[in-house]
This record gives C-alpha cells, structure tokens and sequence, in this order.
C-alpha cells in the first residue's frame, strides 16, 4: 500500500496513504486467524483520490488471494479534496486584514492535507476554510498539542466581522 503513491503519482501530487492502526492477535506463540487494518488516504486532487482508493482495493484483493485468504473492505465515507474559492478567500483574508492588520494574515501557506468534514460543504457552495493561528506549537491530534484558549476572542471577533461584513 505504501507504493501506491510513489509509483504512481509525481512527486508535484500530494498524497498519503497511511496505515493507521493494524491490529491482530494478542498471543506471541500463536499466528492469529483475523488482522484489521485502518487507513487514512489524504489526496490535493480528485481525480489522484480515485486512482488511489482503486488502487487500495486491487492490490489488497490480490494480496489476500496470494495467501489464500479472505479479505472484506469496509469503506467509509470516502472524504474529499477541499478547494477555497479564489473569491471567497480573497475576501475573508481581506476581513481578517482590517481587523488584525496586514502583518497578522498569511495567505501564501503551503496546502495542507488535514481531513476536513468542510471539503463537502465546499462542494455545494463556494466558501473558504481558514484557521487561526495557536503559535509556534504543535497541530491538532499531536499529543502535545495544548489549546491556547486566549484565542477564542480572537476567532469569535474574526466571526462577528465576517458576519457583519457580508451583510453590508
């Protein structure tokens, strides 16, 4: 599964495929009769999603078959890739400037392969997903991450503002 990617992708297309969780047995002495395996595949372009997720399911059919066993993929929702608005984002960035200044906005950021609920909202309406900044510390789902709750002000102001601004 690791060579999905590198095989079949440029390295100018972002893409993982992660084997998240692969659990089986629970005896040294003993080879267990079941495995599960969780994946999480993160992709910037549909259409390398697609070719991915085909991908995931031909070579764990022809694995199982080589070893002579039985394999049952269960797919979840298949997440999507989250695409801002050029529109949109221009002008949320444009809020957050008169707001907090010039040199508290960064829109030159790399892309970002998170998994995101709100890259199907996108799909249906054209939007812009942004964050606000927690400071030089680690992301979300790192075990070291800490919330810096003094930036709820920020981001409830940043809110109220964009509120505001579209009803003008």
């Amino acid at each position: 599964l690791q060579t999905i990617v590198s095989r079949n992708l440029s390295p100018w297309h972002s893409s993982v495929v992660n084997v998240g969780s692969f659990q089986s047995g629970i005896a040294g002495n003993a080879v267990p009769q079941k495995a599960i395996l969780r994946l999480s595949i993160r992709n910037m372009d549909p259409d390398d999603r697609t070719m991915v997720l085909d991908k995931v399911r031909k070579i764990t059919k022809a694995q199982a078959e080589t070893f002579n066993c039985q394999v049952e993929i269960r797919e979840g929702i298949p997440g999507t890739v989250l695409v801002n608005a050029d529109n949109e984002t221009h002008w949320a960035a444009g809020v957050a400037r008169e707001i907090f200044g010039e040199e508290n906005v960064f829109t030159d950021a790399h892309p970002y392969m998170g998994s995101e609920d709100f890259a199907f909202m996108l799909e249906k309406k054209k939007g812009n997903y942004c964050m606000v900044g927690n400071g030089d510390t680690f992301m979300v789902h790192h075990p070291h991450y800490i919330f810096n709750q003094e930036l709820l002000p920020v981001g409830a102001t940043y809110w109220v503002a964009l509120v505001e601004n579209y009803l003008k």
